[in-house]
Parts: structure tokens; C-alpha cells; sequence
């Protein structure tokens, strides 16, 4: 699932995907028999463990394959490759589920739900260095600048975006009228690792195990990103493209409290 997200690196993806939908489709409502109904953010995903679940809606270059890899090493509790690991363990989307016909499911109870948010201009920059002019390429730019991405993602509609820089507001509705209220919603650059090990002890997983399991794999996708300040600066020495993310990505920043900071 998440082709567009998940691709693998020796396929093209898509500067744009063919998404037309609305903002209020990101949200699916499903009439339990209690005749109550609920509502899920579609791309949410169920991870469960024994007989306990959570809900987590993941967003690319999000910490999202550390947190995959990890869910995979401690359910399995031994060793699960990389390539493997996404696919692994009891990890269902809701939307998958909607569609197989099977939503009842989702009226059980499900306790604890959240998603990492990431500076956003940290993360547009992520995806340039980890994806464009590899296996994503801007229209019309075989060898894109930073600031020609940039410009190019400013002229689409972020339910047309790809995944590895959609907001995190429009994919997994952290903000507007149709906004799903998680139990936590984490920064990646706060304590990440012990914001997952907090998560997973909602599947009665310990914090230390978790923790353990982190620390052996490591953080996937990291590269060789610079993540300092001076970095973020240099890439933005172009005062256009700063208001360029501010505006675009303006609700990511509000939830997460984020600045530019020269």
C-alpha cells in the first residue's frame, strides 16, 4: 500500500499523483451497529499487537520507516530486513479496510491515535536531497535546484502532491474543519525516540524495549543530511522560497509551533 509513498527506489515516482478528492474525503465515516458513527483519517493506520491497537497516520520523511522498522522488530521480536518491514506485522490502512468491505472492525474501541509532524521546511528539503533528480525528477527540469523544486511543488494542489512532501495537515487532517483529534500528535525533532516508545506502550509494549529495539536498528532514511540551522539558511538564502513553505504548509507549521529561525 502507499505506492506513491512507498515506491520502491529503483522505480520513478511521480513529481504529482492523480488525487482529485476534496479535504472532507480525507476523513472516512462509518455507521457502527451501536448507531453511533465514527471517524478515521483515511490514511490512518491500525497497528496491532496481541489484542490491543493504535492508530497512526504516517507521512513521508516523517520518521515514517523508523517507525515501520521498529513496529516490525518488536512484534516479531528477532530481526526483520529492512525491505521487509513495512510489510510486516498486523499494520492494516483504514482505507484498505473501508474498502474490503470489512469497516465494522474499526467500531471497536481504538484508544490512543497519533501522527509526527516535522519542521516543514526541514522536510521539503529532506525530500530534495533524498528523492529528486534520483527517482522523482521536476517537470521540465531533468537536474532540478532546490529552488526550481521549490517553485515547482508552490504550483500544485496539495491533494495532487506526492507523498514525500504532501502537508501533514492535508494527508492526515491536523488542522481545519474537518481536523481528526488525535491523542498526541509528535514532533520529530522532540524526543522522537522516546515519542514512539510512549506510543507503543498503548500496545502494552515496555518503553524500554522499544527504546532497545530503536537504538539497534538505528533511524532509517537519515543520509547524509545536514540538519543544522546554517544548513536550513543556506538552502533558503532565497527569501521567495521561505514564503514559499510559510504559505504552503502554514497549518503544518501552526501545529507544530514551528519558525524559520536565522
Amino acid at each position: 500500500f502507499y505506492v506513491d509513498m512507498l515506491a520502491s527506489e529503483n522505480d520513478l515516482t511521480p513529481f504529482t499523483t492523480n488525487g482529485q478528492s476534496s479535504e472532507p474525503s480525507r476523513i472516512v465515516r462509518i455507521s457502527c451497529p451501536s448507531g453511533k458513527t465514527i471517524e478515521l483519517p483515511r490514511d490512518g493506520i491500525l497497528l496491532e499487537y496481541g489484542q490491543k491497537r493504535i492508530l497512526w497516520c504516517p507521512n513521508a520523511k516523517v520518521g515514517t520507516s523508523t517507525i515501520f522498522n521498529t513496529f516490525a522488530n518488536v512484534v516479531r521480536e528477532r530481526s526483520a530486513s529492512y525491505d521487509n518491514a513495512r510489510a510486516d506485522g498486523q499494520q492494516t490502512a483504514i482505507h484498505g479496510i473501508v474498502r474490503s468491505g470489512h469497516e465494522k472492525k474499526l467500531c471497536d474501541a481504538i484508544p490512543f491515535s497519533f501522527t509526527v509532524v516535522r519542521n516543514p521546511w526541514d522536510r521539503v528539503r529532506s525530500a530534495y536531497l533524498d528523492k529528486i533528480n534520483r527517482v522523482i525528477f521536476v517537470p521540465n527540469h531533468r537536474h532540478a535546484t532546490f529552488q526550481q523544486f521549490v517553485h515547482a511543488i508552490s504550483k500544485s494542489e496539495p491533494v495532487s502532491m506526492n507523498a514525500h512532501w504532501k502537508p501533514v495537515s492535508h494527508r492526515c487532517v491536523t488542522a481545519g474543519p474537518h481536523r481528526f483529534s488525535y491523542s498526541k500528535v509528535y514532533k520529530m525533532e522532540k524526543n522522537f525516540e522516546e515519542s514512539i516508545a510512549e506510543a507503543f506502550t498503548h500496545l502494552g509494549i515496555p518503553k524500554g524495549r522499544t527504546r532497545a529495539t530503536m537504538e539497534k536498528i538505528g533511524r532509517r532514511n537519515v543520509g547524509k543530511e545536514d540538519h543544522t540551522i546554517e544548513a536550513r539558511v543556506k538552502a533558503y538564502k532565497d527569501p521567495h522560497a521561505r514564503k514559499i513553505i510559510e504559505e504552503i504548509y502554514h497549518d503544518d507549521i501552526e501545529v507544530g509551533g514551528y519558525e524559520f529561525k536565522l
